[in-house]
């Protein structure tokens, strides 16, 4: 993904959407959501990352019928702000690209239980 921005506080993540918020409207009438990212770790447990959408971006996002499950690539920024006195962080996207599955296959040979080798 090719970053199109200059800010220093810059993030890339990519994940599959855990969950995707219905489109809400703000008082001044600007509609917008979040979605979740989830990365499994190595020792198999689950982090998920908060992505809020608005303007533009959330725009392309509805455009590209993206569903939980799918898997993506964000570019955005860190933004962090105060709720009920907890400090919260969230993924302001610059960028939300889908990664289409690909399938790779090799030329291997497999032995057979009769000790036959089967090309594959």
């Amino acid at each position: 993904m090719e970053q199109q921005n200059n800010y220093k506080n810059s993030i890339e993540i990519t994940g599959n959407i855990a969950s995707m918020s219905e489109v809400k409207e703000k008082s001044n009438g600007k509609n917008f959501m979040y979605m979740n990212i989830a990365q499994n770790s190595r020792d198999g447990r689950a982090s998920f990352y908060p992505i809020y959408l608005d303007g533009n971006i959330l725009e392309n996002v509805l455009k590209e019928d993206l569903q939980v499950g799918n898997k993506i690539t964000v570019v955005g920024k860190l933004d962090s702000y105060q709720k009920d006195g907890k400090q919260t962080l969230q993924i302001r996207p610059f960028e939300i690209q889908k990664i289409e599955k690909q399938i790779v296959q090799e030329n291997t040979r497999v032995i057979s239980s009769n000790s036959k080798e089967m090309d594959m």
